[in-house]
């Protein structure tokens, strides 16, 4: 119909005069036609509107339902103990967030030959839906060789599997018409960068086309149940290797206590079967030396050195014992006078060899926390080793004290004696290793590895320096744990 000019103007609002005595019948029917049109207009305009504003609110809906899962997948994640346990859970409050029919977790595991498997291990089923959780057709599925074998090069790149069941091929479409599944959307799961299995969601009461925000947050689930395995695995991992630890130092202290009962038997064998033989062939040859004339030289040089081998061997089996005691011996910790300690052996040294001029510098009031009998061990075989390699100095000078070093405490034994080259520090406190021969300077080479060993079982720490022929400075520390 030709819509009259003057019938356009009332439309584009122009003004128009119209006298009412010459409107003809037809041109009455015109406006009442046009005025219809613009009201119908009108109210398809504003059913379009409320339509969209319908859909907005809609969409607001959906993505606050979905949102609201997020949050309570990722609460439900943090109060379960393993994240199989959280699987049902979690199905349940996707299903219902998405309106799906069926949601349910697949699961990659080794099969034969090397070859990766994947089976159903948890379903969310909504009201009249068949579960498929014990079809044997969904477990030790090889994805490779199935009916939905191309979802493997898809998953495998992280993207998601969507689409309508009419669309897709027929031997794909006939396996998922089994399940009565019309649409579906499966989101790949990657844990530590591997591909681990992956989340479905079925519609099996009506096609259903996916949005992108839907699959957006739902990869967002999927991505957050990943991490929660992840850490679960990390944790799995730590407990599985602290156990192996525990299971090694188990054994490993066995074989110490065996060890120990082996070193102890050894101990008593070496204290009464070798010391006992080893004092009397000392007190016959002692005894043959008192009976041969001092003419008899050649006889008096073979016993002499019987006496000397025999005090060696003497003094190296004592000095074994004390390595031991130092090893085995229970810590009776208290507070203990070391600079008394100092004074009374540096007086016996003193009173056993007069004839030296050893000047003793020994600092007052040092005192330290530990086993009064094994530091009292410590101080002697420090001191014992000053006064040895001092031996040749016409005015030895041996020194005593402690100093804070850091806010730690720092004992020290310091001489003038023969001293030694730093780069053979680290023989100094290994056993029967020794920087100098038996006719330089004579000793087991079992001393300053007691030292060491008593130190060390205190917490401390035990090092030296030194310098040849300009001396030597033996360093400690002994935490405080009163």
């Amino acid at each position: 119909m030709n819509i009259p000019s003057w019938l356009l103007d009332i439309e584009e609002s122009k003004l128009f005069h119209l006298s009412v005595h010459v409107l003809l019948p037809a041109v009455t029917w015109a406006i009442l036609i046009f005025v219809a049109y613009r009201e119908w207009q009108a109210r398809r305009k504003l059913a379009g509107e409320i339509r969209e504003r319908m859909q907005v609110e809609q969409a607001l809906q959906r993505r606050s339902r979905y949102l609201k899962a997020l949050a309570e997948v990722n609460q439900l994640l943090l109060s379960n103990p393993g994240y199989r346990e959280a699987y049902e859970g979690i199905l349940r409050l996707l299903g219902l967030a998405t309106g799906a029919s069926r949601v349910y977790i697949f699961e990659n595991h080794p099969g034969e030959e090397g070859k990766v498997l994947s089976s159903q291990r948890a379903e969310w089923c909504g009201p009249g839906v068949e579960p498929q959780i014990d079809n044997q057709l969904l477990q030790r599925v090889l994805l490779e060789e199935s009916p939905c074998r191309r979802w493997l090069a898809i998953l495998l790149q992280g993207k998601p599997v969507t689409g309508k069941i009419d669309e897709l091929g027929q031997e794909e479409r006939e396996f998922l018409e089994i399940q009565q599944i019309k649409s579906i959307l499966i989101l790949p799961m990657h844990v530590n960068g591997t591909f681990f299995g992956f989340v479905g969601f079925d519609q099996c009461d009506r096609v259903r086309e996916w949005e992108d925000s839907e699959i957006y947050l739902l990869r967002s689930a999927a991505m957050t149940l990943c991490q929660h395995i992840e850490r679960k695995q990390a944790l799995e991992e730590i407990a599985s290797q602290h156990q192996l630890l525990e299971e090694r130092v188990k054994n490993r202290t066995a074989q110490l206590e065996l060890a120990n009962e082996e070193l102890e038997a050894f101990c008593y064998t070496v204290s009464h079967d070798l010391r006992g033989p080893l004092t009397g062939i000392r007190g016959f040859s002692q005894l043959l030396l008192d009976e041969l004339e001092s003419s008899a030289r050649t006889e008096r040089d073979y016993i002499l050195r019987v006496l000397d081998i025999t005090d060696r061997t003497l003094q190296l089996i004592d000095d074994l014992l004390s390595l031991s005691r130092a090893a085995r011996t229970e810590l009776q910790r208290t507070w203990v006078d070391l600079s008394e300690m100092a004074q009374i052996i540096a007086a016996e040294l003193q009173l056993q060899y007069p004839h030296r001029r050893v000047e003793f510098a020994i600092q007052d009031k040092v005192t330290a926390h530990g086993d009064e009998g094994l530091l009292k061990a410590v101080i002697q075989n420090l001191l014992n080793n000053s006064w040895k390699y001092t031996s040749r100095k016409s005015l030895a000078e041996i020194s005593f004290g402690s100093s804070v070093i850091d806010g730690e405490t720092v004992y020290h034994v310091k001489d003038n004696g023969a001293g030694f080259r730093m780069e053979y520090v680290d023989r100094l406190f290994q056993a029967f290793s020794r920087l100098h021969t038996a006719h330089e300077f004579p000793g087991t080479g079992v001393g300053l590895a007691t030292v060491r060993r008593i130190v060390q079982r205190h917490g401390g720490r035990v090092w030296a320096e030194g310098e040849v022929e300009k001396g030597a400075s033996f360093y400690f520390t002994l935490p405080d744990l009163s």
